[in-house]
């Protein structure tokens, strides 16, 4: 699809495949969520470094951050999806739990077996003992998984036939 000129974007930070070049990465690395999150913010930074060199506030800076993130480097582009209203609407609901989070190295959860896998799976948080889950059995996605990923594969398939 990119060979063809298409415009779309990838992997967990929806990193424009026109950005690749400039961040040096291959298609293949922006599915890497390190990597992946690594190009965002800088991507993030880049914008609104211009804009606050522009003169915009702080303020008026991470809104146009946003909408040149969400339009691919165009902040019309980007106010017009709107996306950056929903960024801002969900970093103030969530501002009181922001201060308090607490990313603890070494921290695991364990995902669930897969079905038809046989066995059981565990789920150790910390120093805890690990908990044994029933096969079959519904865990919740840990809350970074936001697409709930991490349960199953995903395979997206194109063709470039064209029936008439």
């Amino acid at each position: 699809m990119i060979a063809e000129g298409h415009d779309i974007d990838l992997g967990l930070g929806g990193i424009n495949s026109g950005n690749l070049g400039r961040l040096g990465l291959s298609v293949s690395d922006a599915f890497d969520f390190c990597l992946n999150i690594k190009a965002s913010a800088a991507l993030l930074d880049g914008y609104y470094q211009v804009a606050f060199q522009d003169g915009a506030t702080k303020t008026q800076a991470e809104a146009v951050m946003l909408r040149s993130y969400f339009g691919s480097g165009d902040p019309s582009a980007g106010e017009m999806v709107g996306y950056d209203k929903r960024v801002l609407a969900e970093r103030k609901r969530l501002s009181s739990q922001l201060a308090t989070i607490e990313i603890v190295e070494g921290q695991v959860q364990a995902l669930p077996t897969r079905e038809g896998a046989g066995g059981s799976s565990a789920s150790t948080t910390g120093g805890s003992s690990p908990e044994k889950v029933q096969p079959g059995s519904q865990i919740p996605a840990p809350r970074w998984d936001v697409f709930n990923a991490g349960r199953q594969s995903s395979v997206l398939v194109f063709s470039n036939e064209q029936k008439e």
